[in-house]
């Protein structure tokens, strides 16, 4: 899995022509070992490519040096872990927690919706996020605020048709599966025919997370591109999660102001429709009066 399309064909050239890329990084390394030291590394964050594309991977690693008996380095034992999937989760679980201390303290259903966009175009690097309401009529997808780098513009206050982008993007939505599309122009569920559409939002690849409850796409969570890209399995993950406790945050910021709002007419009901009142103590013959009086 380590070599991935260089199996089998990597053994036997030499490891500086196998790693080419990363040889700046575990060239010195190696060199140590080969001297003579024990040399262990730990969490290596490193760029490489082995599918045919570039992939950001961690390793753990030791070189140890085999010695002759005359004291001389006859060889190398490397032992190696890829850990990538480890510390994709350790930083997923790191900024869940982070997103969700930074939502609690957030009273405006808005900013909890651009909050959360912003927050997670940051961490994955992409050049607009955001969240899109769906109408009653399951038929058009407004967008109030949304967050860019400035890369993409933004779609705020905009109101697109659902079925713009094509049934089958549609269908996967309304189905509550996540959308990944790395390329809109060349995946057959957006294609050609709705070019025109993906262009006039400036997109290109992207994730889409739907909202689906009681049987009804509610709203989605988007992260758009203007080129082509290639999502991780993880960057995935991490929006569902992120879409869910967005919507959960909304739910508890919609249902707080709701409250907020009943309690201030109430208390405007009772103002406006206090009475003044009197009390007469006939066996003293003395008037009090509510302070509406005094």
């Amino acid at each position: 899995v380590i070599l991935g399309g260089r199996h089998p064909s990597a053994l036997g050239p030499p490891l500086r022509e196998i790693w080419t890329t990363i040889w700046h990084d575990v060239g010195p390394v190696i060199q140590r070992a080969l001297e003579g030291e024990a040399v262990y590394c730990e969490n290596v964050p490193l760029t490489i490519d082995r599918f045919g594309y570039k992939e950001d991977v961690h390793f753990t690693f030791s070189f140890s040096p085999v010695i002759y008996e005359n004291g001389s380095v006859a060889g190398l034992l490397a032992v190696v872990a890829e850990i990538t999937k480890q510390v994709a989760n350790d930083q997923r679980l790191g900024f869940l927690v982070e997103l969700s201390d930074r939502l609690r303290q957030l009273v405006d259903p808005v900013e909890v919706a651009v909050t959360a966009a912003e927050m997670l175009g940051q961490h994955l690097k992409v050049s607009r996020s955001g969240y899109g309401e769906i109408d009653e009529a399951q038929e058009i997808v407004l967008v109030k605020r949304d967050w860019t780098n400035g890369a993409a513009a933004s779609l705020a206050g905009q109101a697109r048709i659902l079925d713009a982008f094509g049934p089958q993007v549609i269908e996967e939505l309304r189905a509550g599966r996540t959308l990944v599309v790395e390329d809109c122009m060349i995946d057959p569920r957006a294609g050609e025919a709705y070019a025109a559409t993906w262009s006039s939002i400036g997109t290109r690849s992207l994730i889409v997370v739907p909202l689906v409850k009681e049987g009804q796409l509610r709203a989605i969570f988007y992260l758009h591109e203007p080129q082509p890209r290639r999502w991780s399995e993880a960057e995935g993950a991490l929006a569902r999660d992120v879409a869910e406790r967005t919507w959960d945050a909304l739910e508890r910021s919609r249902a707080e102001l709701a409250l907020r709002t009943s309690e201030s007419r109430l208390t405007l009901a009772i103002d406006a429709g206090r009475m003044a009142v009197w009390e007469h103590e006939t066996a003293t013959d003395t008037v009090t009066a509510t302070p509406e009086l005094k």
